[in-house]
């Protein structure tokens, strides 16, 4: 899990709770066990409603991914997306890019950096 998705779930909640004080209620009155039962179980009824089944368990799969990032080389994924000979023809297009790309141009006497545009 990333800084700015731990930094989103604390400010959810602590608007939620500081939202709760101000109206002058007392928190412990968030803790609904019956409306959390009917808020969750909704949500996931409407969700198995519009997905079909496989999707469905993938995304409970996909679930771990919110802590764990999936993490994979930049090699194979590249592989995996345009094929193995396709990776090949585009690391060649690349290379024969690369200098265009990277090393910069000058135009009216600045430099610019992978923008493409002379």
């Amino acid at each position: 899990m990333n800084a700015l998705s731990i930094v989103g779930v604390v400010i959810a909640f602590g608007a939620i709770l500081v939202g709760q004080y101000l109206e002058g209620g007392h928190l412990i009155t968030l803790l609904n066990g019956p409306a959390i039962l009917i808020v969750r179980g909704g949500t996931v009824g409407a969700i198995m409603l519009q997905s079909p089944l496989p999707v469905f368990m993938r995304s409970l799969r996909m679930l771990v991914w919110l802590f764990r990032p999936l993490v994979q080389p930049m090699v194979a994924a590249l592989e995996k997306l345009i094929g193995r000979k396709g990776f090949w023809d585009l690391r060649r297009w690349w290379k024969a890019k690369r200098t265009h790309f990277c090393v910069g141009t000058t135009v009216a006497g600045r430099r610019h950096r992978a923008s493409g545009y002379s």
